[in-house]
This record gives structure tokens, sequence and C-alpha cells, in this order.
């Protein structure tokens, strides 16, 4: 499993490209949650990212599935490059390619304000996004829920490598 994390507020800031589990360097991983939101850069940055470097892992014979978790609490209102329109067509040309096995994409919204939620419901459906999952507030208890959630996910998408088909959604 190959990790890759980025942080995103008005602009991306990738905290650690494409790396195993066991070689995250959590100390050096730091989040300022201020400003605006970069929804669709971060989404289309992200898939994007997940295909180039699936491409490559594939011209080495590996067997490739990409899951994005796109986690955020708030709507778009930051972005520079990206539209839904462009998030869709990238999710579709990867799809069509057929150098990953599959790709899933899963939003997670969180917080309490009933505008985000439909929001994010919306983005989800017009990007071509699998998965929304709503987390009404981000408590130890729900963000250990997450991480189960992720884990799960991630062995799904682990399941169906090899089977010419994609993971399953899972329910949160």
């Amino acid at each position: 499993v190959m990790v890759r994390g980025v942080s995103f507020n008005d602009a991306l800031n990738e905290l650690h490209g494409f790396v195993g589990l066991d070689d995250i360097e959590e100390d050096k991983i730091s989040l300022s949650p201020t400003g605006g939101t970069a929804l669709y850069d971060a989404t289309l940055d992200g898939v994007e990212a997940i295909e180039a470097y699936g491409e490559r892992l594939a011209k080495m014979d590996y067997l490739i599935n990409g899951v994005a978790f796109i986690i955020t609490d708030g709507d778009n209102n930051s972005s520079r490059k990206a539209s839904t329109a462009k998030i869709k067509a990238a999710l579709a040309r990867i799809r069509k390619k057929e150098k990953l096995e599959s790709i899933k994409t899963i939003l997670i919204g969180v917080g309490d304000q009933a505008a985000v939620k439909q929001f994010l419901e919306d983005f989800q459906r017009d990007a071509g996004l699998d998965q929304f999952v709503w987390m009404d507030k981000a408590t130890a208890k729900s963000m250990a829920k997450l991480g189960g959630f992720v884990s799960r996910s991630i062995s799904s998408a682990s399941k169906s490598l090899g089977t010419g088909g994609p993971s399953v959604n899972l329910a949160f």
C-alpha cells in the first residue's frame, strides 16, 4: 500500500509523495486549516497523481488499484484550475486507459452545516465521484470510525485486485 498525503486550503501542499505506510514521517506532517477551500483543485490533483503513479507501476508489470479519499469541512471557493467537468473527464480518461485496474473516489465531508453537506452531495454527483460519506463532527470516536472505514476501503480495493472489477462501496 502506497500513500500520498496532500493538505489543501487556498492552495495545495503535498505532505509527502507516494510512500509505504511504514515510511510516513508523522512528525513532519503539519496541517494549517485556515483560509478557503481549493476542493476541486485538490481532487483533480489527487486523481491525476494516482493516474501518473499507477502508469509508472503498470510499466513495471504491477497490477494497480487506486483509492482517493478527499476529506473536507468546506465547499469549493479557492480552486483556480479544476472544475467538476475536468474531474469527471479525468476519471473517465483513467478508466478508459485501463492502466489501473480500478480507481475509487470517496468524498468525506465533516461538519454540521446542512448547506455544506448539500454542496458536497452535489459535487460528488457532478464530478462522478464514487461515494460520499458525511460525518457530523470530528470527535475521537468519529475519527476512529473514519480510520476503520479507510482501512476497510483499502482492503476492499486490494481484494478486488486481479478480478478486473472495482471494489464495492462500503457503509460508513
